[in-house]
């Protein structure tokens, strides 16, 4: 029976909103930005998405909470607009201690083309002007030959990156 599905590839990192800002970050400097001293990496989820279906992470409430962790969850639903786009609605979920600052959970909701990068932005911290920055990928799947073909090519990506 075919898939209807997206893979979606993410990385979620915290920093300053002043680095952050539409004018300040784009998918070309992304790598400067990760290695600046002010900005963490969260979490890096994949899932596979059914159109009818979210997909989600929670953490376990009852382990100890370390206090630099600024991400408790994080939900992703996929759905279908004109012209071969995807909506990707994504919601994060912050642990009570932070979410005094913000509402939580966050909620938003991006526009995607498959096998395209794309960037989001949501400040969770207004008073400490903090945010998210979400970098995000999908790819369609309507079958196991699909998901072979993802895991190949990021297997593929990681033995070059090793190897340099």
């Amino acid at each position: 029976m075919p898939r209807d599905s997206v893979f979606v590839e993410m990385l979620i990192l915290e920093a300053p909103s002043r680095l952050v800002s539409e004018s300040a970050v784009s998918l070309a400097n992304l790598e400067q930005l990760a290695s600046q001293p002010e900005v963490r990496m969260l979490s890096t989820p994949h899932a596979v998405i059914d159109f009818v279906d979210a997909s989600g992470l929670r953490a376990d409430e009852s382990a100890p909470v370390q206090p630099k962790v600024s991400l408790n969850g994080w939900s992703l639903g996929a759905r279908r607009a004109e012209g071969g786009v995807t909506v990707l609605d994504l919601e994060l979920d912050l642990p009570a201690q932070r979410a005094a600052n913000a509402a939580s959970p966050l909620r938003l909701s991006v526009s995607s083309r498959a096998d395209q990068s794309g960037l989001a932005r949501i400040e969770w911290d207004h008073a400490a002007r903090r945010s998210f920055l979400i970098v995000f990928r999908q790819h369609a799947v309507h079958g196991e030959n699909d998901l072979r073909e993802i895991f190949e090519c990021k297997m593929w990506r990681a033995r070059h990156a090793s190897a340099s």
